[in-house]
């Protein structure tokens, strides 16, 4: 529940900033009404804040479920929030009995897109969870970045596409760190 109010509260950030920036570009500037959005966004600010708090302190008041934690985070680019959000989501991995089980769960399996002759482009199914595929993207940005494993199947997805689509390679990485948190908590291992 905590992990859904602090996505809601972070989208309702991204709106009122995106809302400051059109007036500031408006054609007539109302100071007052920019202002009041600002305002907005530093309550939102701090709301967020407080939400991660809660978080935190529902993850050390369970010391196994913070260990299980502290393990995952060990993945560069994967910190606490995306973790617990991942473990929320997902219920704890209850009911996933395989990696493909999982993947299909979030939405990251591949979709062909044909009918008869006609091979149209492969995509992701987006018939999952979408709080965990958007959980991810940013934590999948990171480990490509900083995570030379990471950076190379990215590359190489990449390459094998031809580099028109790097959003390809993204989405391997989302689907591999995916796994490797799968497997984290399943074995309990770092």
């Amino acid at each position: 529940e905590l992990s859904r109010e602090r996505s809601a509260v972070k989208d309702m950030r991204t709106q009122a900033k995106n809302q400051s920036h059109a007036k500031e570009k408006a054609h007539e500037i109302i100071s007052g009404s920019i202002k009041r959005t600002n305002e907005l966004i530093k309550y939102l600010n701090k709301q967020i804040k407080k939400v991660e708090k809660d978080i935190e302190t529902a993850v050390k008041s369970n010391p196994e479920l913070k260990e299980k934690l502290d393990k995952i985070t060990t993945i560069k680019g994967v910190g606490l929030q995306t973790a617990v959000m991942i473990i929320a989501e997902t219920n704890a991995f209850e009911g996933i009995e395989n990696r493909r089980q999982l993947t299909s769960y979030v939405g990251l399996d591949v979709k062909e897109n044909q009918s008869g002759k006609k091979a149209g482009r492969a995509s992701i199914s987006k018939h999952g969870n979408k709080y965990v595929r958007k959980g991810l993207y940013m934590p999948a940005l990171s480990c490509k970045k900083h995570d030379k494993k990471f950076k190379d199947l990215y590359e190489r997805v990449c390459e094998r596409h031809g580099w028109k689509i790097k959003k390809v390679g993204i989405v391997a990485v989302m689907r591999k760190i995916l796994h490797i948190i799968y497997a984290l908590w399943k074995n309990g291992t770092e």
